[in-house]
């Protein structure tokens, strides 16, 4: 049986080659317009990929039970809650 691709959900759209070459081929890529949306997606989102303007916080986090990696597109980290 074929195992399920992850789920990524990007906060933002990216080049569509890198989305097409880089991560469609491993997996589930859904891109989120909205924070409501990113909490809503978050539920089955095994990798995050923000921007600096989106925060990454304890209230992301909690919505995020299968979340494995968190990928900031920035330099820098501010936006992340180290702490959460």
């Amino acid at each position: 049986m074929m195992k399920a691709k992850p789920t990524v959900v990007l906060t933002y759209p990216i080049h569509r080659k890198a989305i097409a070459e880089d991560l469609a081929p491993h997996a589930r890529v859904r891109i989120a317009r909205s924070r409501a949306e990113l909490l809503r997606l978050a539920k089955s989102a095994e990798g995050i990929i923000t921007r600096f303007s989106d925060p990454v916080n304890e209230e992301l986090l909690a919505a995020a039970p299968r979340l494995r990696a968190v990928a900031n597109f920035a330099v820098g980290i501010d936006n992340i809650d180290l702490k959460a």
